[in-house]
């Protein structure tokens, strides 16, 4: 069963709301939205790695698109399975995409389509709990120490208890707890014990 894809032309204007951070180059985006998702659309996994020669902030909101259209299907193949964990895979591996996962959690100016940036978070959430990286932990939980989170705390604990953390304070199955106002001290108390471990490494 191929994964499902609004046309070439639908997809540009779907991705649009999701460029948050000014584009840099629109005509490329434009052009390379339109060869990637015919290709997709047509079960061509490989034409994701086209994304990756986006600007940062193009390319991961166009993997989270892909990622949506992957993730949330009522009934999931292997291959929608293997679309998802590719659009999550690449998502950790493109430079600058860890500044855009950490931006759309932050206070900004007023959204006009609250609901669209609602779904954009709850769609990365759900990405960055795909990737099982140490990209993705830090994201998290730096974010729920950052002083501008725009989102609620309790989304980002149950985020961190479902990657399954070996030593977190919270499993997948304490998720609920993992959410509390207590849970959410816990999470920043031992994420300062053990940031090392989940450190960026160097830049060469």
């Amino acid at each position: 069963m191929r994964p499902r894809f609004p046309t070439a032309v639908a997809l540009v204007f779907a991705l649009l709301p999701l460029l948050c951070v000014s584009a840099h180059d629109d005509k490329k985006a434009v052009a390379v939205f339109n060869s990637v998702a015919p290709r997709v659309s047509g079960g061509d996994i490989k034409a994701l790695d086209d994304l990756k020669t986006l600007d940062p902030d193009d390319g991961t909101a166009a993997l989270l698109f892909f990622f949506h259209a992957n993730y949330n299907v009522m009934r999931a193949t292997p291959q929608t399975r293997a679309f998802a964990a590719r659009t999550a895979e690449l998502a950790a591996e493109l430079p600058g995409s860890e500044t855009y996962f950490k931006g759309l959690f932050k206070k900004g100016p007023p959204a006009k389509n609250k609901n669209s940036l609602a779904n954009q978070r709850q769609d990365a959430i759900n990405c960055l709990v795909y990737m099982k990286q140490r990209i993705a932990i830090r994201i998290v939980a730096e974010s729920l120490a950052d002083p501008e989170l725009d989102v609620d705390p309790g989304m980002l604990g149950k985020a961190l208890a479902d990657m399954g953390i070996k030593g977190a304070p919270y499993s997948p199955k304490e998720r609920k707890e993992a959410a509390s106002p207590d849970a959410i001290a816990k999470w920043k108390e031992w994420y300062e014990a053990n940031k090392a471990t989940f450190a960026a490494p160097p830049t060469q």
